[in-house]
């Protein structure tokens, strides 16, 4: 995928009409460039075409999606080497590449159906190809393979995609040209999506996956903690019974007792906090990344860790439940009699 700066969803009515009036989806949308470029909106959508083909690597081979089209190279989200120029250069997803041990410069065999000298009919082949770059292809199921522009028109494509959507003007301007490109279409006709709702829309799914992850193990995290809290309290409470009706003897009552085992159990908390926080940016904010490398198919995955959550929200909100926890755990204090200081 290359630069998303918005989103243009046509619906099925609109965008058949289209194909008829232009002879193919890739032509649909140059009618929709065509009409920005009319209307002095510096906006335009380019497409991809691909074909499911089939890579061999060391004798295994493996389904691929591979994509041609007169798309920007360059707009590719590139981790690594240079964006392919010539005929059998292509660029690979970082994720697959990773899995299958294939280095920049390798080169590989793909086979794929190419038109004839006719550009009627097609045989299918199979080239060699040079590795340039890795890339990041966000979730795809079958390996996402680019190759460069001179390639357009060689295989054929049985499938289109968008590629990039871009809108060139100064960021003060967006809003501007976005609402004149809504302005051309009604909402039956084409539906624009701004850049700030992009991510929500393409990554929905994975937010909602992440926010469930989130709710569970806050679940399991409340329910350890209540269940941990309460049994802690119970041992102490058992343990020193002695000592607190040696406590009481003296004079001091079951709410000072209380106190300082209320005390010792906000101590015991702000360190787990402090440890869980150390041990969450070291090992858990790893492990998640490599989670979330599995299920996305990328490389390049960093959890960003928000200040005022780990370091304010949660803690407060742990000792906020630690207190609720505590003051009807301690209640078995004020059944402790005086007379119990003589196992003291």
């Amino acid at each position: 995928m290359g630069r998303v700066e918005f989103a243009i969803e046509p619906s099925d009515e609109y965008l058949t009409k289209l194909c008829q009036k232009a002879g193919s989806l890739e032509g649909a949308y140059k009618l929709i460039n065509d009409n920005f470029a009319a209307n002095e909106i510096p906006a335009h959508v380019e497409c991809k075409m691909y074909s499911i083909s089939n890579m061999i690597v060391d004798g295994k081979s493996n389904v691929v999606a591979l994509y041609s089209g007169y798309y920007t190279v360059d707009d590719l989200v590139i981790t690594k080497g240079h964006a392919p120029k010539l005929y059998n250069e292509i660029a690979i997803p970082a994720y697959f590449a990773k899995n299958q041990g294939i280095e920049l410069g390798d080169t590989v065999s793909i086979r794929f159906k190419k038109y004839d000298d006719n550009h009627i009919t097609s045989s299918e082949v199979t080239e060699d190809f040079i590795v340039t770059c890795y890339l990041e292809a966000l979730g795809s199921t079958a390996p996402q393979i680019f190759t460069s522009n001179e390639f357009n028109g060689v295989q054929v494509a049985e499938n289109m995609e968008m590629f990039s959507r871009v809108i060139d003007c100064n960021p003060h301007e967006y809003d501007y040209y976005f609402e004149r490109m809504q302005s051309l279409y009604s909402e039956d006709e084409i539906k624009f999506i701004h850049k700030d709702d992009v991510v929500e829309e393409y990554l929905g799914e994975y937010v909602s996956v992440f926010d469930l992850l989130i709710v569970i193990l806050s679940i399991v995290t409340a329910a350890v903690l209540i269940s941990l809290t309460v049994l802690y309290e119970n041992i102490f409470i058992e343990e020193e019974a002695s000592d607190i009706a040696l406590l009481k003897s003296m004079g001091f009552s079951s709410l000072t007792a209380k106190l300082w085992h209320y005390l010792r159990i906000l101590i015991l908390v702000a360190v787990s906090i402090l440890l869980a926080n150390i041990f969450t940016g070291v090992v858990g904010g790893y492990v998640l990344t490599e989670i979330a490398s599995s299920i996305m198919r990328v490389t390049e995955f960093t959890v960003v860790v928000n200040p005022v959550s780990n370091f304010i929200l949660i803690p407060a909100a742990v000792l906020a439940l630690v207190t609720v926890v505590t003051i009807p755990a301690l209640a078995p204090m004020n059944q402790i009699q005086i007379w119990r200081v003589k196992n003291e």
